[in-house]
């Protein structure tokens, strides 16, 4: 007999002090799931989710309404059929009674979107950086990074962050800085043949050292 006293308080609620919906669309966790001691908890992880998806689930096996509840005047519905959240902001309220008297209730919100991150490149250039123990390997790694960048679609971004930090600092060391994989694809180029570029930087470090 406890649900005419809880929708009649919910009821109370949206008529004076919180206005939120012109219908309060309410429902349990009990045909779900008994829990007893946890049923707090229960119902708000269930809450948590419908916000996170923006739907409201259905309340199941409601085939009689109580009929100790006036749903006539009552801006109260069950919500039987899984139907989409109403549009604008997400709020809703999770009530928990305990065998010992102690009861519970919690306001949720939905979280505020995602800021979108932006998709186009974040600086117009990067710094490809290259390593290997010796000039020979050094010369073979630049001509394998050469082909690679020279093929359709390759993410010059992508593949400097990759060099830079998925791959072991050896002694010797080459840098060039380009705007994109064709330009760094002709820098190496160049580099390989004997010229020599402000953007391409060739050096070394002792054994051991960053």
């Amino acid at each position: 007999m406890a649900e005419p006293l809880v929708l009649d308080d919910r009821a109370g609620v949206d008529e004076g002090q919180l206005v939120v919906a012109d219908v309060c669309q309410a429902q349990s966790i009990g045909p779900q799931l008994v829990c007893e001691a946890a049923a707090g908890v229960a119902g708000l992880i269930k809450v948590v989710l419908a916000l996170e998806h923006g739907e409201i689930p259905a309340h199941l096996h409601l085939r009689n309404p109580n009929p100790h509840i006036p749903w006539a005047t009552l801006p109260v519905e069950v919500v039987t059929t899984r139907r989409a959240w109403p549009a604008g902001r997400r709020m809703a309220g999770v009530s928990a009674f305990g065998f010992s008297g102690t009861n519970a209730h919690v306001l949720v919100e939905s979280a505020p979107e995602p800021e979108v991150a932006p998709t186009g490149p974040d600086r117009t250039e990067h710094v490809l950086t290259l390593s290997a123990k010796t000039e020979s390997a050094l010369r073979d790694l630049a001509e394998r990074y050469a082909r690679h960048l020279a093929t359709p679609g390759v993410d010059f971004a992508d593949a400097c962050f990759t060099a830079s930090t998925g791959r072991a600092q050896l002694e010797h060391r080459l840098a060039i800085v380009a705007g994109g994989g064709a330009a760094a694809h002709d820098l190496l180029s160049r580099w390989l043949a004997g010229e020599s570029s402000p953007r391409v930087v060739l050096g070394s470090v002792w054994p051991g050292r960053r």
